[in-house]
C-alpha cells in the first residue's frame, strides 16, 4: 500500500487506490491506525471517510504529518537519497524490531518525502540499502539501541542509510507510478466508450433494412 498527504480543507493522510487512480482520505492521525497496519491487518484497518480526489502530481511533502526525524547514535547523515523507516508501533518485545515498522520513505533533497510504502511489500528487512549502511543484523541492533535511547513511537522517522534502489523501487517510493494509474484510467475510459454505430450513427445500415437519418426532423405528410 502507498500513503500520501491529503490536502483538501484539512491536512491528513490518503490511501492510493491504484486500480481507480484516486486518493482515498483516511480519518485521523497515523498514530491511531498505524499500529494496526504495522501489525498486518491490512486495508480493512483504515478509517476511510469516503472522500476521494484524482491522483495528481506534484504530490506534497509528508513531513508535516510525521513526528521526529532520528539518526542512529553516532551515525553521520548519509548522502542523498536516504532510505528511512516510519515507525508504526512500539518496538518493545520484538525480536525483529523491523516488524514494528509501518513503512518506508525515500528522502530526496529535491522532492522531500512524498509517499510511504508499507512494510508488507518488502518483508521484515528494509529494501534497497547500500552496503555501507551495514548488514541487517547490525541494523536491528542499531534500531534497538535507538529505541532504548529515544523511545521510538508511531510516526517517528528513522534514517537507515544511503538508498540504492532500482528504477522500479524508486518510482514506487516517489509515487511516480501514480502517473501510470492515470494512464490506465484513460485507457479504461477509451475501452468503455461507445463504438461508432452504438448510438445510432446515421451512416450505418444493416442488410435488408433501410438506412435512417436519425438527425433529420420528423416528416409530416398531407
Amino acid at each position: 500500500m502507498q500513503f500520501v498527504r491529503f490536502d483538501e480543507e484539512q491536512l491528513g493522510w490518503a490511501l492510493v487506490d491504484e486500480d481507480e487512480g484516486v486518493l482515498r482520505h483516511v480519518a485521523g492521525e497515523m498514530t491511531a491506525w498505524g499500529p494496526r497496519i504495522a501489525g498486518g491487518e491490512g486495508v480493512w484497518a483504515l478509517p476511510l471517510t469516503g472522500r476521494v480526489r484524482p491522483a495528481a502530481q506534484p504530490l506534497l511533502n509528508l513531513r508535516p504529518l510525521l513526528s521526529r526525524i532520528l539518526q542512529f547514535p553516532g551515525a553521520r547523515p548519509p548522502p542523498a537519497p536516504r532510505l528511512a523507516a516510519v515507525v508504526g508501533t512500539s518496538l518493545a518485545g520484538r525480536r525483529n524490531p523491523f516488524r514494528s515498522i509501518f513503512g518506508y520513505v525515500l528522502l530526496d533533497g529535491e522532492h522531500g518525502c512524498r509517499t510511504v510504502v508499507t512494510r508488507d511489500e518488502f518483508g521484515d528487512q528494509p529494501p534497497g540499502l547500500s552496503a555501507s549502511s551495514g548488514y541487517p543484523a547490525s541494523l536491528v541492533e542499531r534500531l534497538q539501541a535507538l529505541d532504548r535511547a529515544c523511545g521510538l513511537r508511531p510516526a517517528d522517522l528513522v534514517v537507515l542509510g544511503k538508498a540504492e534502489v532500482d528504477d522500479h523501487l524508486h518510482a514506487r517510493l516517489m509515487a511516480a507510478n501514480l502517473a501510470a494509474s492515470r494512464r490506465r484510467e484513460k485507457r479504461r475510459a477509451a475501452r468503455t466508450a461507445p463504438r461508432p454505430g452504438e448510438l445510432g450513427d446515421p451512416g450505418l445500415s444493416y442488410p435488408g433494412q433501410a438506412s435512417v437519418n436519425r438527425l433529420a426532423g420528423p416528416t409530416i405528410e398531407a
